[in-house]
């Protein structure tokens, strides 16, 4: 370890060993980092040795107009900001190549997509895969890489092949907008011993398996197949078996795209399934099945859904709720709860241990007729209902409802007297 200079006089920063200068330093971004050479000679070379590398492209934003590329001249808006290709790519080879720490605590990678560039250079791809490898080589204990995507752009940058030893200490991955090869899931099994947690956001998989025995987070957001025409009339298809996984979180976007999972998964604290896609919204679709029958162990449930206002509501059919004995919390998000509430009912009566419920802006078509209506939520005084007490809040939007355990009947006839307030009011239901 280096020793600090003497001649810093009343410098107490510079007094400090090179183990805290480093941490502090990984607080910043390393262009930033590498500037701290020229504070004193204490500085000159600390930046050659620290931990944690987060390269960010929007820190070499252009001082040039757009106009620079015809391309851009006739595609990018004036307004957007731009990334000087040159200045980035100098600093970035440089940095990583002449970078002598034996390992990396954290390397984060950020780049732009194309159109942000200025000049659109043919090597972008080429020079992200070849930054991508040398951070991998310092075996890292946390990978963040990103790149930037054209809105409904099916491109992404290949992720490289990587080495046998590359990621024998990673235990955080989070990759955005790359396109994970066949091998990537071979990957992940042979060669991530300790990984622990894994994202993977709005990244083209070609791969067929996630197989690991660590991890305990995982988030797959947004992601698609890599051949986007085939997976509309085959589903693309990622089998998961984590079977320690403590958090899940899974939002699809894109059509023709699944996971399924292999275990029941024990360990179970949280799980998150989002769908943007609105005909696969509904509960009885085989992909929410497939799902919720290995999301049994679950403490906390969130079911999110964002279909259009024009999408007609679901038909009052019978589905297949698992028995959740272990759930105490679960949360609708902008969901359709089916006519008469049936979503809901069958959530009631399949989780003996639901403690809480909340209700985001959902919605229940109203099939009831000339049903005549009564016991309209009044948040000053209680419900009228047995068993059923509605709490006041200051929060105009926010409402509270305790039901005794074995009213669910009573409950439900509460929130389909006042369902156009679940559409605009957060309903939060506790049993007691």
């Amino acid at each position: 370890m280096s020793q600090p200079d003497s001649d810093e006089d009343g410098d107490i920063l510079s007094a400090l060993p090179d183990c805290l200068l480093h941490i502090i330093m990984s607080f910043l971004p390393a262009r930033q980092a590498v500037q701290t050479c020229l504070l004193s000679r204490r500085w000159r070379d600390l930046w050659r040795s620290m931990p944690c590398l987060d390269i960010d492209g929007d820190k070499f934003m252009s001082t040039t107009a757009a106009s620079s590329s015809s391309f851009h001249s006739a595609t990018a808006s004036t307004s957007t900001p731009m990334v000087n290709w040159v200045k980035m790519e100098n600093f970035t080879t440089n940095m990583l190549f002449t970078h002598n720490a034996q390992s990396l605590d954290r390397f984060r990678l950020n780049l732009p997509d194309h159109m942000r560039i200025t000049g659109h250079p043919d090597d972008v791809e080429r020079q992200a895969k070849r930054w991508i490898l040398r951070g991998f080589r310092y075996q890292p204990k946390e990978i963040q890489i990103a790149i930037g995507t054209i809105s409904d752009s099916i491109f992404r940058t290949k992720l490289p092949f990587l080495g046998a030893t590359s990621a024998r200490r990673l235990k955080r991955m989070q990759l955005s907008g790359l396109a994970l090869g066949k091998l990537f899931g071979d990957c992940i099994r042979s060669w991530c011993p300790v990984l622990e947690s894994m994202e993977l956001k709005n990244c083209n998989i070609d791969f067929n398996e996630i197989v690991s025995d660590t991890i305990k987070s995982l988030a797959i957001v947004d992601c698609h197949g890599c051949h986007p025409q085939v997976d509309l009339v085959e589903r693309k298809t990622l089998a998961v078996k984590a079977p320690n996984l403590t958090s899940l979180f899974l939002r699809y976007k894109a059509l023709g795209y699944r996971v399924i999972f292999v275990d029941q998964m024990d360990s179970l604290v949280e799980a998150s399934i989002c769908q943007t896609c609105w005909h696969m919204i509904l509960f009885h679709d085989d992909l929410y099945v497939d799902v919720l029958g290995r999301l049994l162990n679950v403490e906390n449930l969130n079911l999110s859904c964002s279909p259009p206002p024009e999408v007609e509501p679901s038909p009052n059919i019978s589905i297949n709720v698992p028995t959740f004995h272990k759930m105490n919390t679960l949360r609708f998000h902008q969901c359709d709860l089916g006519r008469n509430l049936h979503i809901l009912r069958s959530f009631l009566k399949n989780a003996p241990n639901l403690e809480k419920i909340i209700l985001e802006n959902c919605k229940i078509p109203d099939n009831l007729g000339k049903r005549k209506r009564k016991a309209r939520v009044n948040k000053r005084r209680p419900s009228k209902r047995k068993g059923v007490i509605i709490s006041d809040s200051q929060d105009s939007k926010l409402i509270r409802i305790t039901y005794r355990d074995g009213d669910i009947k009573n409950l439900i006839e509460l929130l389909l007297d006042n369902r156009r307030k679940l559409e605009s009011n957060t309903i939060v239901i506790t049993k007691f």
